[in-house]
């Protein structure tokens, strides 16, 4: 899509979303449950990826388990939808109400003493509610999202308001080795989303979820080289709409890739419904070290 044509039809679409954002949670989701029936028994959107990957995650359930877990997946996933679109207008005091931060002082001791501290997490829960990870900060801490950009532009400039609309700032994956690198003397909080396959043969190989997978080792490698303290985020659901987030220092004389893997995973076994089945997470062949 053409620049100029995505900027036009980008605020219609904004202000669609916005007043779609003006209505109950409870309509809301009246909404994303209708559609997620229509997928359940209609569309079956990536019905087939789901249910494999639950499979091989969790080779001890029987068919009929995995297929309770796939179906509360689904209404999940539409459930997210409705709550992104009520995030699109909605205040830091609504956030503050639907997102409870548990341990924060963790982080703000941290902060103190201009740490670079890097927040890691992965596809699990509603990601999109971290947004208001800055107005538990100080004023004076920076706080930056690492993202990668969205191929619809109109999409992409849509999610850069959400999560950027908190005073956060957010910077290209590309761009976040050199920004860091740049800025390693000055602190900040640094906010990773790692458990994307990495391209080709990249990335540290770990056991996970019993399968050989690899993992992105960006946040190793920055953490290592700026001296970062390092904490996984877990989003735990309370009920919907409703979140809990705790962080987990994770231990510096460990390799931090495999620290993270392992947390997630525990995450994942604990409610499994609420990472995101959908992405084709093992489309490519990992082979072990060993037989390389």
């Amino acid at each position: 899509m053409k620049t100029k044509l995505a900027q036009l039809l980008y605020y219609p679409v904004f202000w669609v979303f916005w007043l779609l954002g003006q209505l109950p949670l409870f309509i809301l989701y009246w909404i994303s449950d209708i559609l997620y029936l229509i997928n359940r028994y209609l569309i079956g959107y990536r019905r087939s990826v789901v249910i494999q990957n639950i499979t091989r995650s969790f080779p001890e359930l029987k068919y009929a388990e995995v297929d309770r877990i796939a179906h509360q997946f689904f209404r999940f996933f539409f459930g997210n939808f409705a709550e992104i679109i009520k995030y699109v207008g909605a205040s830091a005091a609504y956030m503050q109400k639907h997102v409870l931060i548990q341990n924060n002082n963790l982080i703000l001791e941290q902060a103190l003493h201009n740490k670079n501290i890097f927040l890691v997490m992965g596809h699990y829960g509603n990601w999109e509610s971290l947004n208001i990870i800055k107005y538990e900060l100080s004023e004076s801490t920076p706080f930056y999202a690492i993202y990668s950009q969205l191929k619809n532009p109109i999409m992409d400039r849509l999610f850069y308001h959400l999560r950027s609309k908190f005073e956060g700032n957010l910077i290209e994956m590309r761009k976040a080795g050199t920004t860091l690198l740049r800025n390693r003397n000055q602190g900040g909080v640094y906010l990773f989303i790692a458990d994307q396959a990495p391209v080709g043969i990249n990335g540290r190989y770990v056991e996970f979820l019993h399968q050989p997978t690899r993992m992105l080792e960006g946040v190793e490698k920055l953490a290592r080289a700026c001296d970062g303290v390092v904490f996984y985020i877990e989003i735990n659901r309370v009920k919907r709409g409703y979140y809990h987030i705790r962080f987990t220092k994770l231990d510096p004389d460990k390799n931090y890739t495999d620290s993270f893997a392992k947390e997630l995973e525990q995450s994942i076994q604990r409610q499994p419904q609420y990472w995101l089945w959908s992405h084709r997470r093992w489309k490519r062949t990992v082979t072990p070290p060993q037989a390389e």
